[in-house]
């Protein structure tokens, strides 16, 4: 140790100078200014504190098994982090993300990009549809698929009415083949409309026309549309038909075993 008259106190000088700790005979810790480092350690394990204002702030555990932080850190520089984040307290739920709110205490919060909410269901039986006639689809068959996450149906087969859990972009599509028994020259259209709590929001025309007396022609129309939809919002479909025979109907189905149907999902 050498006395300087600057204004230092103490100094420990020498080829890797280093001061230790003991607590009886055990070993607890270390000073130690060493090639390029200043190091501060513990020795046999012991843990290694930070206190100010008598209060802890900081803990390195001896053993490795990780630092704990009594307080905030401010960090300006950022952070960068090598290996797994683990968070203690409120972690939140599993598929939760931890969420910015612009300023303040981030949160923990679910975000579904990829939702799970969605059906899709037929409608087994032939439709007639008179001339100048309009109908809401209803009495589907059971849904192949029905669902969001893990809550109840979101497609009601008997009112072809389906609901929205939640509020979001959803993509809907809907597949209609045709038959129609043409007994005169012929031309008229299939009108498709999806519908938004009883109001229509979206629709399709599909003409048709044939020459042919007393044949039967097969086709059909499809409607995709994307609806924003708030929570508890609706859709159903609705079809409408007009041609230029008086009591000419259009029938929507197929005998064939190409049955309507009604589609739909949560984009996001």
């Amino acid at each position: 140790m050498k006395w300087l008259d600057s204004g230092e106190v103490a100094r420990f000088q020498g080829n890797a100078p280093y001061i230790t700790f003991y607590e009886g005979a055990v070993f607890k810790g270390y000073l130690q200014a060493i090639n390029s480092n200043f190091e501060i350690g513990t020795k046999n394990a012991h843990d290694l504190s930070f206190y100010t204002g008598d209060t802890q702030r900081l803990k390195i555990f001896g053993d490795g098994t990780g630092i704990t932080a009594y307080s905030r850190f401010n960090m300006g520089a950022g952070m960068n982090l090598v290996g797994a984040m683990r968070v203690g307290g409120n972690a939140g739920t599993l598929g939760d993300v931890l969420m910015s709110l612009g300023n303040g205490t981030p949160v923990w919060a679910s975000v579904n990009f990829n939702p799970n909410i969605g059906f899709s269901a037929p409608l087994g039986a032939l439709i007639l549809l008179n001339n100048n006639t309009s109908q809401t689809l209803a009495s589907f068959d059971i849904a192949d698929y029905n669902y969001a996450s893990g809550g109840p149906p979101v497609f009601s087969e008997s009112t072809g009415r389906f609901t929205a859990p939640s509020a979001g972009v959803y993509h809907f599509d809907v597949v209609i083949p045709v038959m129609y028994w043409v007994s005169a020259v012929n031309s008229g259209y299939l009108e498709i409309t999806l519908l938004k709590n009883g109001t229509p929001y979206i629709s399709r025309l599909n003409h048709f026309n044939t020459t042919t007396t007393n044949a039967t022609a097969r086709g059909g129309s499809n409607l995709s549309a994307d609806i924003y939809l708030n929570a508890n919002d609706y859709v159903q479909v609705r079809v409408f038909q007009k041609n230029n025979v008086t009591g000419e109907a259009l029938t929507l189905g197929d005998v064939s075993d190409k049955s309507i149907r009604f589609m739909g999902h949560k984009v996001y």
